[in-house]
C-alpha cells in the first residue's frame, strides 16, 4: 500500500473512531496479517481475548469477508467492505462501485469513447471484484464490447506494464484503471510510447490520491467517500449493539473530471472542450 493510499484509508479510520467516541465507545485496532482465513483469525485473537463489545472488520479481501461472516455467528460484527451484506447476518458499509462504474462509463460515452478497457487488480480483493463485476455488467447492459481483463499489481509498475501491453496489442478509446497508481503507470507508458492523452486515449483512475491533480495530464478519477465510510460504519456499530437489525449501506463515490478525459473524440471538438471543474472541497 502506497503512502497516499494509506493516508486516505486512515481518514476513514479516524472518522470511525470519532463516531464511536461520540457514542461512548473506545476503539482498539489491530492489523489483519496474511490473506488466508487462519492467519486473519489469529490476527483478531487479542481483541477477542479482551471480550470487545463489537468488531469492525475493515479489509478488502475474500478471506476477511469470510472471517466477518464466521465471527458474526457469535459476536456483534460490522464489515467495512463490499462482498458482505445484511443477508449474511451482519451490517456492512462499502462504496457503491456499481454506480461509480456507471458514472465513469457515462462520462466516457458522452466524450464519444466506445471501445473501453478496464485494468483490474488481483481478483481476491473484494473491492477489485466488485469493480470488475460492475464493469462487465455495465458493458453488457449497454452492448459494448468487452475487451480481455488482465489483472495487474495495483502499483505504478503494474500500470506501466499494462500500458505497454495496450500499445503493443491495440489501443482502446479509453482506459479505466482499478486505482490511481495503476492509472499513473499507464500514463507513464503512454508518454514513453508517444500516445497522447486524452487525444488518442482517455485515462481514468480511482481514489483521487493526493497529487493526481498536479500530474500532466491531470487525472480524471473517482473519489471514494472515506470520511463517510467511517462515520456510517460507526453508526452501524451503535445500531447493532442496540439490537437493531443488520443493514447494508452503499455510499456514493464522486467522479472528478480532469484533463486526462478532456475534449471529445469527434474530429472538430478534439482537445477543444473545457474540463468540468472539480466541486469545491474535493481532493485527498
Amino acid at each position: 500500500m502506497g503512502s497516499n493510499t494509506a493516508f486516505v484509508a486512515m481518514n476513514g479510520l479516524s472518522s470511525l473512531e470519532l463516531a464511536l467516541r461520540a457514542a461512548g465507545l473506545h476503539m482498539l485496532m489491530t492489523g489483519l496479517h496474511g490473506d488466508d482465513f487462519a492467519s486473519l483469525q489469529t490476527s483478531v485473537g487479542p481483541l477477542l481475548e479482551r471480550d470487545v463489545d463489537a468488531l469492525v472488520i475493515a479489509a478488502n479481501h475474500r478471506a476477511a469477508a469470510d472471517l466477518a461472516r464466521e465471527l458474526a455467528r457469535t459476536r456483534t460484527v460490522v464489515a467495512l467492505q463490499p462482498g458482505v451484506s445484511a443477508d449474511d447476518g451482519l451490517s456492512s458499509c462499502a462504496v457503491d462501485f456499481g454506480a461509480a462504474v456507471r458514472d465513469v462509463i457515462d462520462h466516457l460515452h458522452a466524450r464519444g469513447d466506445r471501445v473501453l478497457d478496464f485494468i483490474p487488480g488481483p481478483a481476491h480483493f473484494t473491492t477489485v471484484s466488485a469493480r470488475t463485476e460492475a464493469w462487465i455488467r455495465e458493458l453488457g447492459d449497454r452492448r459494448l464490447p468487452l475487451r480481455p481483463l488482465v489483472p495487474v499489481a495495483m502499483s505504478v509498475a503494474g500500470g506501466r506494464d499494462a500500458g505497454l501491453r495496450l500499445v503493443a496489442y491495440g489501443l482502446p478509446d479509453a482506459v479505466f484503471c482499478v486505482n490511481d497508481l495503476v492509472a499513473m503507470g499507464v500514463l507513464q507508458a503512454f508518454r514513453e510510447q508517444g500516445v497522447r492523452v486524452p487525444d488518442d486515449v482517455a485515462v481514468v483512475g480511482m481514489d483521487n490520491l493526493f497529487g493526481t491533480d498536479q500530474i500532466s495530464p491531470s487525472l480524471t478519477t473517482v473519489e471514494q467517500p472515506w470520511a463517510a465510510l467511517g462515520t456510517t460504519t460507526g453508526a452501524l456499530v451503535v445500531d447493532a449493539l442496540a439490537g437493531r437489525p443488520p443493514r447494508t449501506v452503499r455510499l456514493s463515490a464522486t467522479l472528478v473530471v480532469r484533463d486526462s478525459t478532456a475534449g471529445s473524440r469527434s474530429e472538430g471538438d478534439r482537445g477543444q472542450a473545457t474540463v468540468v471543474p472539480e466541486a469545491a472541497g474535493q481532493g485527498s
